[in-house]
């Protein structure tokens, strides 16, 4: 839950459910209130499930979705709108995702990723997807995939200098690279699933170290039972 969007001219300014469904509950209600939103959590915390969901609300989408748009409707109180989401997933093969790109600039980011190292076609399929990218929303999934540490701040780079130049795109990045959540929060929102709950780098963190200490102490307590 979160206050009102300080953008309500985004594609997407909430994601309201009308029943239980997975990670959510009937009622609940994740309000987008910048153009940059960052979401990390969790596996299993439901960053997919509602990736699923918010593509199934957009009439012209480049990806498949796994959540279908009639059964989004079932679960969501968010109406589908008529504009154009793109999708860059790269836990895929770094030129699966390449629709916007003409015939002769597919060919080159081909050859390119094919000649190039997995980290490198990382980001060059980032900078070919994004260049001339014309979309109401954007969603990029895990970015940081397959890179060494030191490459995130280049992705994050990346993103920010694209963020300000686009100013009429929504950008939904998901991510588990503190480097990216430190990154692009300084021009957007963190947030952590499943309650979509606003927070910052080092919170989060010092949360999740937390979380594990408690979970060592009962493996070990359960070990000397």
């Amino acid at each position: 839950m979160s206050a009102q969007s300080q953008f309500p001219h985004l594609p997407v300014n909430d994601i309201g459910f009308k029943i239980n469904f997975r990670d959510f509950k009937k009622g609940d209600k994740f309000i987008f209130r910048k153009q940059l939103t960052v979401i990390t959590g969790d596996n299993g915390t439901g960053k997919s499930s509602l990736i699923n969901l918010i593509k199934s609300r957009f009439s012209s989408n480049d990806n498949n979705t796994s959540i279908d748009k009639d059964t989004a409707d079932q679960i969501l109180t968010t109406p589908r709108v008529n504009k154009r989401c793109f999708y860059i997933d790269f836990a895929n093969d770094p030129i699966k995702n390449r629709t916007t790109l003409s015939e002769s600039e597919d060919i080159m980011i081909q050859i390119g990723c094919v000649q190039a190292s997995s980290g490198q076609a990382s980001i060059m399929q980032l900078l070919a997807q994004l260049q001339n990218l014309s979309t109401d929303l954007l969603i990029i999934d895990e970015p940081e995939r397959g890179l060494a540490e030191g490459r995130h701040y280049l992705i994050g780079h990346i993103i920010r200098d694209w963020v300000k130049k686009n100013k009429n795109v929504q950008i939904i990045v998901v991510t588990h690279s503190k480097i990216l959540m430190n990154e692009l929060s300084e021009i957007g929102e963190l947030r952590v699933m499943p309650q979509f709950r606003i927070t910052t780098t080092e919170h989060y963190f010092e949360q999740m170290t937390a979380n594990g200490l408690k979970v060592l102490k009962a493996f070990r307590n359960s070990i000397e039972l």
